[in-house]
């Protein structure tokens, strides 16, 4: 509008390395408003075919590198039927991931460590990459353990529910609640027997040690 020359935006087709071959990246430039005439890389597809976003060297089919403090992506589904993201494996090789969300004490980003895991087989690790069952948590040697919390309302309850399938397809269920800091163990119509400190106790509450009792 003032008269200058600038360039909104470019493709480019560029030679990807410095052999002697025919290898090519597709590069897609745009301007923000203060690039000039050069304008800035937003987008790459290298000669392996991974699309880069944010980094010119992109090491999978998609990479993308977010430089601000922001998410790196997201994906929105407005359809009243909306569903996110699916992710496809061929197999169920356990020890590989299906998802594994990972994240850096470096402000460069040098030493990434997984977070959660999913491996192929169905296996979600918290804390741990080798889960050995459906949900395996570590805290790593913090001591934080795992807090279930419920809505912030005077009166609420928190609790855990184990269900059991039976001989007949029928599930039975055991609930831990806890409400007003009593806790409770609340079976479905069989005999629910509970333990402290012994895994198998023959009656409806067994305590190995000294119980005291207070009024």
């Amino acid at each position: 509008s003032g008269g200058e020359i600038s360039t909104l935006a470019e493709i480019e087709a560029s030679h990807d390395g410095t052999s002697d071959d025919q290898k090519g990246d597709l590069i897609f430039r745009t301007n923000d408003g203060s690039d000039g005439t050069s304008p800035t890389e937003a987008m790459r597809i290298d000669s392996e075919q991974n699309l880069g976003l944010g980094t010119n060297a992109p090491a999978h089919r998609l990479d993308i590198v977010e430089s601000a403090d922001a998410f790196g992506a997201r994906i929105t589904n407005n359809s009243d039927g909306s569903q996110g993201l699916q992710v496809r494996t061929s197999d169920n090789d356990t020890g590989q991931y299906i998802l594994d969300l990972q994240s850096s004490s470096s402000a460069t980003g040098t030493d990434y460590a997984s977070k959660l895991v999913v491996e192929k087989g169905g296996n979600v690790g918290i804390g741990i990459t080798t889960p050995s069952s459906m949900l395996h948590l570590f805290d790593g040697g913090t001591d934080t353990g795992i807090t279930i919390q419920s809505a912030a309302s005077a009166n609420a309850t928190s609790s855990i529910t184990l269900m059991s399938r039976l001989a007949d397809n029928s599930n039975k269920t055991a609930t831990i609640s806890n409400t007003l800091q009593n806790i409770s163990i609340a079976g479905d119509g069989y005999k629910t027997k509970v333990g402290i400190k012994t895994n198998a106790p023959a009656e409806e509450l067994v305590v190995q040690g000294t119980i005291n009792q207070q009024c």
